[in-house]
C-alpha cells in the first residue's frame, strides 16, 4: 500500500493519464446506457402504438392503469434509491476516517523515517 501512494506521489502525470482513462471508460458506459434508453423508449411507443391501433376504444383505459403502476413502481424505486444514497454517505464518511487514519500513520512512519536518517 505505502508502494502505491509512493508511486502517485511520485508520478502525479501516471495518476492523470490513469484517471483519465478511467473518465473516458465512464464517458462510453454512460453513452452506451443512454443509448439502451432510447432504444427501449422508442420500442415503447411502438408497442403503445401498436395496442392503439388493435383496440382504441380499450387504449385510454389501458395507458391509464399503466401510468398508475408505473407510478407506483417508480415510488418505491425512488424510496429505495434514497435509502441507498444514504447508506454510501455513511460509508463515504467512514472511509474519509479511514483514509485520514492512514495519511496519518503514514506521515507518522515518514516522520521516523527522516529522524532516523538524521
Amino acid at each position: 500500500m505505502n508502494s502505491l501512494i509512493d508511486f502517485m506521489q511520485e508520478n502525479p502525470y501516471a495518476v492523470m493519464i490513469i484517471a483519465l482513462i478511467a473518465l473516458l471508460a465512464l464517458y462510453f458506459l454512460l453513452k452506451k446506457v443512454m443509448k439502451l434508453f432510447l432504444i427501449l423508449g422508442i420500442l415503447l411507443l411502438v408497442v403503445a402504438g401498436y395496442y392503439y391501433y388493435k383496440a382504441p376504444e380499450k387504449f385510454p383505459v389501458t395507458i391509464q392503469s399503466t401510468v398508475k403502476e408505473v407510478k407506483d413502481h417508480s415510488g418505491k424505486l425512488l424510496e429505495k434509491s434514497r435509502e441507498m444514497i444514504k447508506a454510501g454517505k455513511q460509508y463515504v464518511h467512514k472511509i474519509d476516517g479511514i483514509v485520514e487514519k492512514g495519511s496519518a500513520l503514514i506521515s507518522e512512519e515518514k516522520e521516523e523515517k527522516d529522524s532516523r536518517e538524521n
